[in-house]
């Protein structure tokens, strides 16, 4: 693997930081909207949203963290020490995205308890 690999993985990891900060931060600014109107469903909704995104940068980020275990126990493997650096950055970063999001979802939780649930009139 060569140095081409590993700028590619730094130019997914910026990207990355790019879409998934504001989608984080607009997730915070769209449930303080969504408990001020009192809608339980729709915060129920992205909780579901944010843990999935949770166990989704956990996934990814255990993935990465065993692409760098099995490069550097496969020492038969020409793999640029770049490339290992990146992928460990890349690691830490998505761990944090799923720390971040997990955070997200729990303070939306918080949120949930001061919700009611609204009464059905029939």
């Amino acid at each position: 693997m060569t140095m081409d690999h590993a700028l590619l993985l730094i130019t997914v990891t910026i990207i990355l930081n790019i879409v998934i900060v504001p989608s984080v931060y607009w997730g915070l600014v769209r449930a303080k909207q969504l408990e001020r109107e009192q809608e339980r469903e729709q915060l129920l909704e992205l909780l579901a949203q944010r843990n999935g995104g949770v166990i989704r940068h956990f996934g990814l980020g255990i993935g990465a963290v065993v692409m760098v275990w099995w490069v550097q126990a496969n020492q038969r493997m020409d793999v640029h020490p770049m490339l290992i650096e990146t992928m460990v950055v890349y690691a830490v970063n998505t761990m944090l995205f799923a720390v971040l999001e997990s955070l997200l979802a729990q303070k939306i939780a918080r949120m949930l308890l001061w919700v009611p649930e609204k009464q059905h009139h029939e």
